[in-house]
C-alpha cells in the first residue's frame, strides 16, 4: 500500500511540475533599454541593440553588456528567482530528480526590465564642458553693452548635473515656447546659468535649451 501511495505521489508532483512549465513556458521575456538609446550589446553572445525584447531561460543566470561610444560600457545580471507561489511542488520535483527543464517553469527572471544609465566617459566629459564654455562666453558677449569697453568674460566651469526624471527642453525658460525635445532619466548635462525655477543646459542630445531645475540632481 505504502508503495503505491509514493507513486501516486511521485506522479501528481509530475503532473504539477509539468503543469508549471507548460502554463509559463521555459522562456521569459526581458525588455532591455538604455539612456541615450540605441546601445549595441549582447545578452549571451547574442547581439541587441537598444531598446529590445528578447526570450531568455528562464532557469539559467544572464550577463548583459551594452556599449556607446563616448560612454563607459555598462554590465549587469539578470538571475533566475524561484517563484514559491503556486508552483513548491516545482522545487520539490527538482529536489528529488534534478530536472532542470520540468522544473522551468517555476523560476522567473529578475530583473524583467533592464534599464541602462550609461555614464558619459571623462573625455567625453571634457568635449561636454568645453563646449558649455564656449556657449558661456558667447552669451556674454551678446548680453554685453555695445558701449562697454570689451572684456573678456572669466572662465567658469559649469556644473554637471544627472537628469532625475524624463523632462522636455524648451527653446526659453517658459513652458509657452517650443520644445526642442526630451531628456530621459540618467542624462549626464551641464548646467549654464539659472534663471528663476529653469536651467539653461548644455549635453551631447541638445547643444543648448532650457529645463526645469527640480528633475535635476547633483551628479
Amino acid at each position: 500500500m505504502k508503495t503505491w501511495t509514493t507513486i501516486l505521489v511521485v506522479f501528481c508532483l509530475w503532473i504539477a511540475c509539468g503543469c508549471a512549465s507548460l502554463t509559463r513556458g521555459n522562456t521569459q521575456e526581458v525588455r532591455i533599454d538604455s539612456y541615450p538609446p540605441g546601445a549595441t550589446g549582447e545578452v549571451d553572445g547574442m547581439s541587441i541593440q537598444t531598446p529590445a525584447k528578447i526570450m531568455l531561460s528562464r532557469n539559467e543566470s544572464h550577463t548583459v553588456v551594452l556599449r556607446k561610444e563616448g560612454y563607459t560600457e555598462y554590465r549587469t545580471e539578470i538571475t533566475p528567482r524561484f517563484s514559491s507561489t503556486p508552483f513548491v511542488t516545482d522545487m520539490i520535483f527538482w529536489h528529488l530528480f534534478r530536472s532542470k527543464d520540468l522544473s522551468a517553469g517555476a523560476w522567473e527572471l529578475t530583473p524583467e526590465d533592464v534599464y541602462a544609465s550609461m555614464e558619459i566617459e571623462e573625455a567625453s566629459m571634457e568635449d561636454l564642458l568645453q563646449r558649455a564654455r564656449i556657449l558661456l562666453i558667447q552669451s556674454d558677449q551678446e548680453d554685453a553693452s555695445a558701449d562697454s569697453p570689451a572684456a573678456e568674460p572669466p572662465l567658469l566651469l559649469p556644473a554637471v548635473f544627472r537628469v532625475a526624471e524624463a523632462t522636455e527642453v524648451f527653446t526659453a525658460p517658459d513652458i509657452a515656447h517650443r520644445s526642442i525635445g526630451t531628456l530621459y532619466q540618467g542624462a549626464t548635462i551641464v548646467v549654464l546659468e539659472q534663471k528663476g525655477n529653469w536651467y539653461r543646459q548644455s549635453c551631447t542630445q541638445f547643444a543648448d535649451g532650457w529645463i526645469l531645475k527640480s528633475v535635476v540632481r547633483p551628479r
